[in-house]
């Protein structure tokens, strides 16, 4: 199973790639992205950079280049909403 985690900053995966023991592989357009092996599964950590634009653009290059099973999508997302809380987790009721 292939599994790939997107995040727009470096503080948003720093703790994923050290609890996955990820290794640094290349960049695409700038942007860093991490390897690692855990359960028998691959994952893919990228960076994306702020903003729709470079989600869009960058995620779509890598999810037509991988073609992952699972994606998750990891970060402060503009905090959401002012009572956020560290470690919160939020479900989509949608995806576009």
């Amino acid at each position: 199973m292939k599994i790939m985690i997107f995040a727009a900053l470096d503080g948003e995966i720093k703790h994923i790639t050290r609890q996955l023991g990820a290794r640094k592989t290349d960049e695409m357009d700038g942007r860093k992205h991490f390897q690692a092996a855990f359960g028998g599964k691959k994952i893919t950590v990228a960076l994306t950079g702020m903003g729709v634009k470079n989600a869009g653009v960058r995620a779509g290059r890598m999810l037509r280049a991988q073609r992952p099973d699972l994606v998750l999508n990891v970060g402060f997302a503009g905090a959401l909403y002012p009572d956020a809380r560290h470690g919160e987790i939020v479900c989509p009721e949608k995806a576009l």
